[in-house]
């Protein structure tokens, strides 16, 4: 495993994105993981579905994702590092409230050694030791 995909990432790869699932099927599927943080994002998606039909569409693209790609916990390493992240953010004065499940994606990004892959590259361009790239 090498990489961690975030949320927007996994998204753009549920909606079709030929971009997104170019760059991801050239590589082996174990040197991706998902943090669980992304699997609560998703399920938000799923939550805030406007229609019955439409909810049920984005519970069978998230069960493919989830049965796709490694999931990593966040956990009591995680929350060290979740913790050093802000800690970090708010001496520069860069954190942001709003970007809190970011900074626990790329904590689970930093303490497992993983680039995390991304379409936004600022909500994670004032964390340090984050290794980061743009797909």
């Amino acid at each position: 495993m090498k990489y961690l995909l975030d949320t927007n990432v996994i998204i753009d790869w549920i909606r079709g994105d030929q971009v997104v699932i170019s760059k991801i099927t050239k590589r082996s599927q174990r040197d991706f993981a998902l943090s669980n943080i992304t699997i609560a994002e998703l399920w938000y998606g799923i939550h805030s579905s406007k229609t019955s039909l439409e909810r049920l569409s984005r519970q069978l693209a998230v069960a493919s994702v989830v049965s796709t790609f490694q999931i990593i916990d966040f956990n009591q390493g995680a929350e060290e590092k979740y913790g050093e992240v802000i800690s970090n953010l708010r001496l520069i004065s860069k954190y942001k409230k709003k970007d809190c499940l970011d900074y626990q994606i790329a904590s689970v990004a930093i303490l497992h050694n993983l680039t995390l892959v991304t379409r936004n590259l600022n909500d994670f361009k004032y964390i340090s030791n984050l290794s980061i790239t743009s797909i």
